[in-house]
């Protein structure tokens, strides 16, 4: 009798032990009944039936749901707790194209929304195209941080992977935020930096922002490429276009919205507050990147010998002497500098096909398997370097006109202690 007594005895502590574990405990009453913390109850199978049945208060309602094992009823009702604790309903028990579902319409939102056009598409498109095909089906309480790691393996290029995990950390730290994601962050994200691929070797001294000096065009190659733009198309102004772009900073877009107003030649002035971007195939005028308005200048001559502000004012006439004022896209009457055959935006992909590559190649601009190693964007670079390293202008200044975040981007763009380590310290 002493030895079953003893058995029976350690079956109990285990059953505690056990229920102690999961966060459980039973009611002072003699029912059959285990409860949680946050209240969720567990009734054990009664007569034929062979299944645990589980209850719990949620929004003022009383909810229920079985499972078959006791194990599988505490697994659940552990999961229920922690959704009550979090506060969050039933979000955590939704699929991840839900949660991305969400996301989208959180930051699209016309009144409240953060994303522009732009972004918005690059966002929904790494979203739909990359993410949800991998954990669009996984439970959000359910999704771990190797679903999140085979996603980023299946980048094929750095670049890819890097904007993937970007793309990752905002959808999982606003998901976490909004009660979807109950698992801490820190562990969902870990360790997806770590398998970037293709990333050149980082350098003892630079910054991850540096453009290397061969990345940027030379006042040659600037040149060059300029007259062949204007040789290959017939039309005189597309010289301007890119010594423009080069000594005034210029991007792609806010030069294709550029108009007659905006240009204040006696003060070698431009300034810029809109531009034209390509959104899905639609063009659309936009604010500036990161939705900031500024002012820029440009030179009189060029380095390579170029009458900037002479052929800036003679473009003005030519504009200002037409007999009507063009309708652009947009519904507006604008005199845009440099336009499509119909006076209004001009294609950024159209551009780049007819003007920007065959001048490229006609100036012999260099390339790595069949790739340009520079492209339009490239002579904002020229401009940044040309202002602060060769004129020794202050770098907050060269920040202001390039419209960059602050300076710190611009002097970590522009500057490496690379370049001379070794005789600075040996001398």
């Amino acid at each position: 009798m002493a030895k079953s007594k003893s058995k029976s005895t350690n079956k109990k502590i285990k059953k505690t032990q056990g229920k102690k574990n999961l966060g459980l405990r039973s009611p002072k009453s003699k029912s059959p009944v285990i409860e949680t913390n946050f209240g969720v109850k567990i009734y054990s199978p009664k007569g034929d039936k062979r299944y645990y049945r589980l209850t719990w208060i949620e929004d003022g309602r009383s909810r229920d749901t079985t499972a078959t094992t006791q194990a599988k009823a505490y697994l659940k009702a552990a999961e229920i707790d922690n959704k009550l604790q979090s506060g969050s309903g039933d979000r955590p028990y939704k699929t991840c194209s839900e949660l991305v579902a969400n996301y989208i319409e959180s930051k699209t939102d016309r009144e409240n929304g953060e994303w522009g056009r732009k972004h918005t598409l690059n966002q929904t498109h790494l979203l739909k195209t990359y993410i949800i095909p991998e954990i669009g089906s996984i439970q959000c309480i359910r999704l771990q941080n190797e679903d999140l790691k085979r996603i980023v393996r299946k980048a094929d290029t750095y670049s890819k992977s890097e904007h993937l995990i970007s793309c990752l950390s905002a959808l999982i730290h606003w998901g976490s935020a909004e009660g979807w994601i109950t698992s801490k962050t820190e562990r969902l994200l870990k360790d997806l930096k770590k398998i970037k691929k293709n990333k050149r070797p980082k350098i003892a001294g630079e910054n991850r922002l540096y453009v290397d000096k061969s990345l940027i065009p030379t006042h040659d190659a600037v040149h060059s490429v300029a007259k062949a733009s204007a040789e290959i198309t017939s039309i005189w102004w597309y010289e301007l276009m890119f010594n423009l772009a080069a000594y005034s900073g210029c991007r792609l877009g806010e030069l294709i919205d550029l108009d007659t107003e905006a240009v204040f030649l006696d003060k070698q002035k431009i300034v810029v507050s809109n531009q034209c971007l390509d959104v899905g195939g639609r063009l659309e005028r936009t604010a500036p990147k990161w939705n900031t308005v500024r002012e820029t200048t440009f030179v009189k001559v060029t380095p390579s010998g170029y009458q900037l502000q002479k052929n800036l004012r003679k473009r003005i006439k030519e504009l200002e002497d037409l007999e009507y004022i063009p309708k652009v896209q947009d519904g507006t009457n604008r005199l845009l500098l440099f336009p499509n055959s119909q006076g209004g935006w001009m294609n950024p992909s159209v551009f780049s096909h007819r003007v920007r590559r065959p001048a490229q190649d006609l100036a012999k601009w260099p390339k790595v398997q069949n790739k340009f190693i520079w492209n339009f964007h490239s002579l904002r670079h020229v401009f940044c370097s040309y202002y602060f390293a060769e004129l020794r202008k202050d770098i907050r200044d060269v920040a202001t006109a390039a419209g960059h975040k602050n300076p710190a981007t611009t002097m970590e763009m522009y500057v490496s202690n690379v370049e001379g380590t070794i005789e600075r310290l040996r001398a």
